[in-house]
C-alpha cells in the first residue's frame, strides 16, 4: 500500500511538472500581427478550373472588347518590382495586366516563386476602389501554360502605403472577383491619386516553372 502511494505521488509530481511546460509558440502568418481582414475571391464561373479563351467577334455598334467592356475600369499604369525579361516575341511587362488580353501575362522575374514581389497600380482617383476587383490568376494563354507556371495564392493589398487586407485567390483560370466596399472608404480617396500595391505572399507552385504569373487585374462595376 505504501509502495502504491509512493508511485502515485511520483506520477502526480511528473504530470504536474509536465503541465507547467508551455507548448512552443505558433509562428504567426505574415499578416497575423497586423490583424488584416482576409477577403476570399469568388469565381465568376463556379466549378470551372480551365478556360480555352476565344476572342469574341466584334459586333456592329458594340465596343470591341474581350474582357474589359463598358462596365470595366482599369488603373492608369501598372508596374512591378520584378519582371521576367522578354523571351523572343513574348513580353511579360506589367502593362500586360491592363491590355484586355487574357492570354498574355505579367510574370515576376526572381529565381524563386516571387514571394515579396509587388504589383504597383496608379489610379487618378480612388472613386472605384470599392468596386469589384477582378483577377485572372496565372498565365492564361492556354490550360497547359497555366499549369506549367506558378499562380498567386495570397496578396497583401495596400492603398497609398496603408495596409487594407489580405486577398486569397482561387487556383483557377477565368475571372474571379473580390469586393472591398466594406473595407475601403472611397470618399477618403475621391480627389487624390491613389497608388494601389499588391504584394505576393503565397503561391500555387507551377508544374514546371517557379515563375509566378498574373494575366489581368481590373475593376468591374456591374
Amino acid at each position: 500500500m505504501k509502495k502504491f502511494g509512493l508511485l502515485a505521488a511520483c506520477l502526480g509530481l511528473a504530470l504536474a511538472t509536465q503541465a507547467q511546460v508551455a507548448p512552443p509558440p505558433t509562428k504567426p502568418g505574415p499578416n497575423h500581427a497586423q490583424g488584416l481582414p482576409v477577403v476570399r475571391a469568388q469565381a465568376l464561373s463556379p466549378g470551372e478550373r480551365y478556360v480555352s479563351w476565344q476572342k469574341p467577334k466584334p459586333e456592329e455598334d458594340e465596343p470591341d472588347c474581350w474582357i474589359l467592356c463598358e462596365c470595366s475600369d482599369t488603373p492608369q499604369t501598372a508596374g512591378a518590382t520584378s519582371t521576367l525579361a522578354a523571351q523572343g516575341k513574348n513580353n511579360y511587362s506589367a502593362s500586360r495586366l491592363l491590355d484586355d488580353d487574357p492570354t498574355t501575362a505579367w510574370v515576376e522575374g526572381r529565381p524563386d516563386h516571387g514571394v515579396g514581389v509587388s504589383i504597383v497600380l496608379t489610379m487618378s482617383s480612388g472613386a472605384s476602389l470599392g468596386l469589384g476587383w477582378r483577377f485572372l490568376n496565372g498565365y492564361q494563354k492556354n490550360p497547359s501554360t497555366w499549369e506549367d507556371n506558378s499562380r498567386i495564392k495570397t496578396l497583401k493589398m495596400l492603398v497609398n502605403n496603408q495596409p487594407i487586407c489580405t486577398i486569397e485567390l482561387l487556383d483557377i483560370m477565368g475571372e474571379q472577383s473580390v469586393r472591398l466596399n466594406q473595407l475601403i472608404n472611397t470618399e477618403h480617396y475621391l480627389d487624390k491619386e491613389c497608388i494601389v500595391t499588391f504584394v505576393i505572399e503565397e503561391v500555387y507552385p507551377g508544374r514546371k516553372y517557379k515563375d509566378t504569373a498574373l494575366s489581368a487585374i481590373y475593376l468591374a462595376g456591374c
